[in-house]
């Protein structure tokens, strides 16, 4: 039992032996004045307790009547009298902080272990407190961890691309860490308050960044610049007006005369300050890098290094882009339809320039042997009715079609312009034998049949032969003329470049 009390009083921060108030202690003393041994032992402790001054030891045990005994013989003895069933003593200690305390918690019941005949239990009257800081690291970063995911989960649904959402979860954990980091240089432990008040504010640290990240993924531009302008020109001032009211809301607690209140208004400040910092620059800095570097893939021509499978995110769509081949529209975002190479095709329509998102299955083919939607094709025009021209495809972008592929089209009278449809005359603008340029802009009847359309100023009649068969050459943009006899026939032209040489 010395032994036991010696570990105890030898454990760092231990005030030693002067401290520990034990009634053994001074019963050993007591007891080498009498003769006797073991069997006289509880004599002796009841003629110790009679002395007046010792008395005050009768509050720390606990007495219980001797119990019957079997010997080796199997009789069973009754003894007569009493014993110490239970008693305590204590020891002192100069405990500095919390961290100490919980520290030597574990060695108090380390020690206790060793001696599990005593039964002994160690007591402290912030035990309740120094058990759960000893679960406090585990629960706070299963807490973390649950919260983080559960952050995750949302961004996701919201946020349906999966590298911003990647950086946005990145600078939530880089604020977390710095929170918690800046909290312990600002003296703060570990304890159940500073726990709470993390808990609660991480979820106002991610607010800021998702803002921002969200307006980046749903930005219309392409540019790098323009997508991060866009998204700090949206998102940028009402972030700082809502980091800076939430400051100016917390900056009073930190005055008031509460450790817990101080704590929670550190924590916020530090919260909405990160919050702010890796919003407004570091997400910003770090999808401008992502962006350029995607950009650069999606764009080349001669080597593309962006692989999709069937079903991937590519783009938000918007008015400024749009699904080409191998790709479809669906809830305001561009998928992949097919597993191939991603390109990004730049078109010019009334002076504002539309990206076609396009995915081949070669890295470097450019062919196209099927019409497609929003693709441009070569037809020509076989015969012309009150309502619409029937033409046969010729061409789908620069790839001639192979023989035996037959592809027909309508080209209807209010798909001819962008203007004055209901003035159009068919036979103004087209004669069967032209041959024209056109966009497509949906399937006909059955997958051999298409619509098309020549309403942009880049779509028309590229070639036509006159009535009299002579070949005929464009004079303006709604009339051509025959090379020899120079009769004029209405035609709607396509402004194409080389033509654009021969009229200018």
């Amino acid at each position: 039992m010395k032994q036991f009390v010696s570990e105890l009083e030898s454990t760092p921060y231990s005030m030693g032996p002067n401290s520990t108030s034990f009634w053994l202690n001074e019963y050993d003393e007591y007891r080498q004045f009498f003769a006797g041994d073991d069997s006289t032992f509880y004599r002796t402790l009841d003629s110790f307790l009679a002395v007046s001054f010792n008395n005050h030891w009768n509050t720390t045990m606990q007495w219980a009547p001797q119990e019957g005994v079997v010997d080796r013989h199997g009789q069973i003895t009754i003894k007569q009298g009493k014993y110490v069933k239970k008693f305590f003593f204590t020891t002192a200690f100069k405990i500095k902080n919390w961290d100490v305390r919980t520290s030597l918690l574990l060695q108090w019941r380390n020690i206790t272990s060793k001696y599990r005949d005593f039964e002994a239990l160690v007591f402290d009257e912030n035990n309740f407190y120094s058990d759960q800081m000893l679960e406090l690291k585990t629960t706070t970063l299963q807490s973390l961890g649950t919260a983080i995911l559960t952050l995750i989960t949302v961004c996701i649904l919201f946020v349906a691309e999966s590298q911003i959402v990647f950086w946005v979860v990145f600078t939530l954990i880089s604020m977390d860490i710095g929170t918690a980091g800046f909290l312990s240089l600002w003296g703060a432990d570990l304890d159940p308050t500073t726990v709470v008040n993390i808990l609660m504010s991480i979820g106002q640290c991610i607010d800021f960044a998702t803002h921002v990240g969200y307006r980046i993924y749903r930005s219309e531009f392409s540019n790098p610049d323009d997508r991060i302008k866009d998204a700090l020109g949206a998102m940028g001032w009402p972030v700082m007006q809502g980091g800076l009211s939430s400051l100016l809301a917390i900056a009073v607690m930190i005055v008031v005369p509460s450790n817990a209140v101080r704590m929670f208004a550190r924590t916020s400040v530090l919260v909405v300050a990160t919050g702010l910092f890796h919003g407004l620059f570091i997400l910003p800095i770090l999808n401008l890098f992502k962006i350029i570097l995607h950009n650069y893939q999606m764009t080349s021509d001669s080597h593309a290094v962006k692989i999709v499978i069937p079903g991937d995110v590519l783009y938000p769509s918007s008015e400024l882009r749009r699904p080409g081949k191998g790709t479809y529209e669906l809830h305001g975002s561009i998928y992949s339809s097919l597993a191939g190479f991603v390109f990004v095709k730049e078109e010019k329509q009334r002076e504002r320039t539309i990206e076609v998102i396009e995915v081949r299955r070669s890295e470097v083919g450019h062919d196209h042997v099927v019409p497609y939607i929003g693709g441009v094709v070569t037809a020509r025009v076989t015969s012309i009715g009150q309502r619409f021209a029937k033409c046969a495809l010729i061409c789908v972008e620069e790839t001639p079609l192979p023989g035996g592929a037959e592809f027909g089209a309508l080209l209807r009278r209010e798909d001819i312009q962008a203007t004055d449809k209901d003035k159009i005359d068919l036979a103004r603008c087209f004669s069967p034998g032209d041959v024209i340029l056109a966009r497509v802009i949906s399937f006909g009847d059955n997958q051999t049949s298409f619509l098309l359309s020549t309403a942009e100023d880049e779509l028309g009649v590229v070639s036509a032969v006159a009535e009299s068969g002579e070949r005929m050459l464009p004079v303006d943009w709604v009339n051509m003329q025959g090379v020899k006899t120079g009769v004029k026939e209405p035609r709607k032209v396509a402004r194409v470049p080389k033509m654009n040489q021969l009229i200018g």
